[in-house]
This record gives structure tokens, C-alpha cells and sequence, in this order.
């Protein structure tokens, strides 16, 4: 359908087509926004917390998960091991009365602090920007998996790499900054083999590492050869940076 073929388009990394016309959709700037910060002692933790806040019905827009070095590194003066970070937004009398729903939804014992909006925007927008992990050495990968499976995968890494992380999609999406080279890259693979799959890409490549290793997550032979199929369809005679996201396509 129209549908399917914009996001396949979209994300196709200029394989399949020449993009000359561009609609974009706009919705209307929130009146107010604020963000939340809870107190965790440990990941899995955090991801609980955070499913238990997004079943509830006061419609939170955005979920991070920040260990406490890149905390601190973003300003925030917690102790707690990891700090969970919820965005509210919407019309103020609306905001201000789900915060202080949510304000008790943090547990026993954890401090639950406000951020006011020209804080929390600058907060999320170093979130997006992976800003937070800018003076880490070493590579800068994005893993997308299933929230539940983050803090297995994290346990998984963790322990045999100097590396710093944060997540952001309520645990879907797992920044991380490791070594350069095939070593941190494979092991991130395998962790999301073992614990519910996903897609691991190199985003940010500060020591060749894309020739040691594929910057995108390789295709299972079945999703191969249907991509394949998609690519002779639209670039028949391969044309359109052929080879930029898997070899042969």
C-alpha cells in the first residue's frame, strides 16, 4: 500500500529510490511539559517501573533510563544507581495533575524529583542526540529490543567491556559507547540472539570498525533473499548505492 511504501522508502538509505518531493506532518508544540525522575537500584528495575507507568492511564510521552554516570553527566544530582526519566506533556492543569498520580508511583524509599520544562527539553534533547555520551572514546552503537530484554542484555556486555550506556523508548532502545574493533560489535549481536532479538547498528565509527565488522545488523537468509527481491524491483539495474546497507543489495 502508500502506507508500506513510504516507510520502506524511508528506510532504505537511498537503495531503492530518488526521493524530489517531501510532505512532512506537523502537530501543535504541547502548552507545557515537564519530566519526572525516579530512583532505581537496578535496570530490571527501571524497566518495571516504567511498565507499570505507561499501563497506567496518565499517558506519559517518553521513558529513558539513565545509569547514574550519565546521571551526572546530564546534570541530574541523584545517587541512586539508575534514574528513571518520564516526560509529561499536554495542557498544564492536565500535566500537573498526572505528575502528582505518577509522584506516587515510584515505591517506598526513592526520591522522585521535578525537572521544569526549559530543563527537561534540554535533558531530552541530549537524550535524542546521544549528546551523553559524547566524551565516551569508543564506538557509538543503537540496539533495538524488546524493553523486557535490556537489562539481560546489559548483564550480558556489561562485565567484559569498558563501555557506558543509557536507554531511551522505555528500554527499547539501548544506546551504548564500547571499544572499537569486531569484539564489542559481535558480543552485542550475540546478546540480542540470546535474549530476544533485535538490530544492533554502528552509529558512530571512531576506529574503522565498519571494516572489521557490518555497520548494519545482517539479514537472516529468508529476509535476505525477500530484500533482494525488493531491491531488483525498484533498482533493477543497481543503480542506487547498491551495496550500502548489505552486500549484494
Amino acid at each position: 500500500t502508500g502506507y508500506d511504501l513510504s516507510k520502506l522508502i524511508c528506510g532504505s538509505y537511498g537503495t531503492l529510490a530518488v526521493i524530489d518531493e517531501v510532505t512532512i506532518k506537523t502537530l501543535p508544540r504541547p502548552e507545557t511539559s515537564l519530566s519526572l525522575l525516579f530512583e532505581s537500584d537496578d535496570m530490571a528495575s527501571a524497566v518495571a517501573l516504567i511498565a507499570g507507568i505507561f499501563a497506567s492511564p496518565h499517558e506519559p510521552g517518553a521513558a529513558a533510563i539513565l545509569p547514574q554516570p550519565v546521571a551526572a553527566a546530564a546534570g541530574i544530582d541523584l545517587a541512586a544507581d539508575f534514574v528513571v526519566v518520564i516526560r509529561l506533556e499536554g495542557i498544564a492543569l492536565s500535566v500537573d495533575d498526572r505528575a502528582g498520580h505518577l509522584r506516587g508511583m515510584g515505591g517506598t524509599g526513592g526520591t522522585v524529583e521535578t525537572v521544569p520544562q526549559a530543563l527537561s527539553e534540554t535533558l531530552w534533547r541530549r537524550i535524542r542526540d546521544v549528546d551523553l555520551l559524547a566524551d565516551h572514546a569508543g564506538d557509538i552503537w543503537k540496539l533495538s529490543c524488546p524493553p523486557a530484554s535490556a537489562p539481560q542484555i546489559i548483564a550480558a556486555i556489561e562485565p567484559h567491556f569498558d563501555m557506558a550506556f543509557y536507554a531511551d523508548w522505555a528500554g527499547g532502545l539501548l544506546w551504548l559507547a564500547g571499544p572499537s574493533g569486531a569484539d564489542f560489535g559481535n558480543a552485542l549481536r550475540a546478546a540480542l540472539t540470546l535474549h530476544g532479538g533485535g538490530h544492533a547498528q554502528l552509529m558512530c565509527d571512531r576506529g574503522n570498525s565498519k571494516q572489521l565488522i557490518p555497520a548494519l545488523q545482517p539479514l537472516p537468509p529468508a529476509q535476505a533473499s525477500l530484500s533482494k527481491r525488493v531491491k531488483a524491483a525498484f533498482d533493477p539495474l543497481g543503480v542506487l548505492n547498491f551495496g550500502r546497507m548489505h552486500d549484494g543489495i
